[in-house]
């Protein structure tokens, strides 16, 4: 069994770089929108990042920002709100979480607030009411913007991300041409977007087939699924593998250390 991971195996460095420049481009580009309509005098921009600050999605999106804003000459103040999703524990600190982003946003009453990613979306922004929250840019979400109640007549706008399925189906040739494969996929409970798992469930990899897919939480589920479920794949499938639990140890083991198990334990290719 041939093992990879998504976004990794589909998106070096500079694409990443790239991919996030432009996702930065399109949402500065809607923040103008919003300023000229509003006609807003130094507004206040909030950018409520689901994961944390060293994360490097966190640091491309951050410089795209504001590499654009720089080039503009309007006075705006802007501050940021880390939910550090990738680095808190169990349920609790999700909580925790969600309760420092909204208080966050209250002190700092923003104009607009700038969303990063799907978690942030759903935990915080969709359940504030519409009159209650100030104009929405949403960046990079899996789901459609439907799912979170946002519409532009709600002051809510934004750039979805498209999941790169074409790239996938090009990989996999590339690895196994002409072969049509069972694939397994695997994720984190709470950290992929059950969109992602979804997407491939229902059919979308053309000749290949999904024989086994679960988003699990513990290291113990993480391992049975690939030693077991993903026992008569061609190919596993990760698409995360961050904020997998070590019941033993009550915290989170480290990532290198899931993908070097998952790699030394993934059954061989057939």
């Amino acid at each position: 069994m041939r093992f990879c991971s998504y976004p990794d195996v589909a998106m070096d460095g500079a694409d990443m770089s790239r991919l996030l420049r432009f996702l930065a481009t399109g949402t500065v580009t809607i923040i103008f929108l919003w300023i000229f309509i509003a006609n807003l005098n130094k507004p206040r921009i909030l950018l409520l990042h689901s994961l944390s600050e060293d994360s490097i999605w966190t640091i491309k999106a951050q410089q795209g920002v504001h590499e654009v804003l720089a080039a503009n000459r309007r006075p705006i103040s802007v501050s940021h709100h880390y939910m550090d999703l990738d680095q808190k524990g169990p349920t609790i600190s999700e909580r925790t979480a969600i309760a420092s982003a909204r208080r966050a946003i209250d002190r700092i009453n923003p104009d607009i607030l700038i969303v990063f990613g799907d978690q942030s979306n759903e935990l915080v922004v969709s359940k504030m009411h519409p009159n209650e929250r100030p104009a929405i840019v949403y960046s990079a979400i899996l789901a459609p913007q439907q799912d979170y109640g946002y519409t532009y007549q709600q002051r809510a706008t934004g750039v979805e991300e498209i999941f790169p399925v074409h790239a996938l189906l090009d990989l996999f040739e590339a690895l196994m041409p002409g072969k049509p494969l069972n694939i397994a996929v695997i994720g984190v409970e709470g950290v992929t977007n059950p969109v992602e798992l979804n997407l491939f469930m229902s059919g979308s990899l053309g000749k290949h087939k999904v024989i086994a897919g679960e988003l699990v939480n513990t290291i113990e589920q993480w391992r049975r699924f690939v030693l077991q479920d993903a026992e008569q794949a061609d190919m596993l499938l990760v698409l995360d593998s961050r904020m997998v639990e070590d019941e033993t140890n009550k915290s989170f083991m480290p990532e290198a250390q899931v993908i070097t198990w998952t790699q030394l334990n993934a059954n061989p290719c057939p």
